[in-house]
């Protein structure tokens, strides 16, 4: 049970008025763990990216062809192709644009380095199975705290679609515990995903009615989740992580999510032939992906010694 019915959401409070004062920006920041603007992305870039993934989907039948909004045919989710998703070029579109790239260096009032494995976001209505479990973005890239995340709705996104929720100062607490949640990752086939559980985050949840050119910051440890989606339509987004250029670039943070889908399956053959359990494999892709190492049998071997010797 994910207990989503139990909980009651407050207002995210934009921050626009602050926009020319980083000072306050980072006060605000600290205090609540996020910041909210509207309308500070172009429109007209957003709405292009959308426009190309509703189009990917109606190719592949998971939106209506009569429709310019992505309006789910009721086509089983585990049965996209992502790839061709991936492929297309959102990155020059919206978020390598100067008016995105401004945007973003004016947070950290420095130059930023953008990570090259955005999130894509396809969320069909009433799917459980593949919703985000409530999670600290710091417990899947934990080799740094320097980032600040980056949720660019592509679509006008109300409260009946379940637009993202955050538990606010929800990152004062570090990292929590995640333990394996009853859902599976879109983005990594096949990941069953670790997340805390919604009854035991005492913290309030925010969030509001996203519209295009809107965004959400949010700092490494706080809480987030994906409410279910009630709509008819699949909900679209963009979630990427930008970090100050002047701090350590690693693979991780450089890599596409092409690159860390073979990873893994890379790590995920070798730990099967050592004999790993499922649970281990997730932890030897964890460790290995924050340390850079290589996917070598002689690396993996080597960390699973090593997590024995631990336990």
């Amino acid at each position: 049970m994910n207990h989503e019915s139990e909980k009651l959401y407050g207002d995210l409070q934009a921050s626009n008025d602050c926009l020319d004062d980083a000072e306050t920006l980072n006060q605000i920041f600290n205090q609540q763990g996020y910041l909210f603007f509207r309308s500070v992305l172009n429109v007209q870039q957003v709405q292009e990216v959308k426009n190309d993934f509703t189009r990917e989907l109606q190719r592949q039948g998971f939106v209506r062809q009569s429709s310019n909004e992505p309006v789910w045919t009721g086509k089983n989710l585990e049965e996209l192709d992502d790839e061709p998703i991936y492929n297309l070029d959102y990155y020059p579109k919206l978020l390598d644009t100067s008016t995105t790239q401004s945007f973003f260096s004016q947070l950290f009032q420095e130059p930023i380095f953008t990570f090259r494995s955005a999130s894509i976001r396809y969320t069909t209505p009433n799917d459980e199975k593949h919703g985000s479990p409530a999670h600290q973005d710091h417990f899947y890239i934990n080799h740094t705290t320097d980032f600040k995340t980056m949720w660019i709705p592509l679509m006008d996104i109300d409260r009946e679609m379940g637009g993202l929720a955050i538990a606010e100062r929800s990152h004062n607490q570090g990292l929590r515990e995640h333990t394996e949640q009853n859902v599976y990752s879109y983005v990594l086939k096949g990941r069953k995903q670790k997340g805390v559980e919604l009854k035991s985050i005492d913290e309030p949840w925010l969030t509001t009615s996203y519209r295009p050119g809107d965004i959400l910051v949010f700092h490494p440890h706080t809480l987030h989740w994906a409410p279910n989606n009630r709509s008819e339509k699949m909900r679209l987004s963009i979630d990427v992580r930008c970090q100050p250029a002047s701090s350590p670039i690693s693979w991780q943070t450089q890599s596409t999510l092409q690159e860390q889908r073979q990873f893994r399956r890379d790590i995920r053959r070798i730990a099967v032939e050592e004999g790993a359990t499922p649970q281990l494999i997730e932890t030897l892709h964890r460790k290995l992906m924050a340390r850079e190492t290589r996917a070598e049998q002689s690396e993996v071997r080597s960390l699973i010694a090593e997590i024995g010797a631990v336990n």
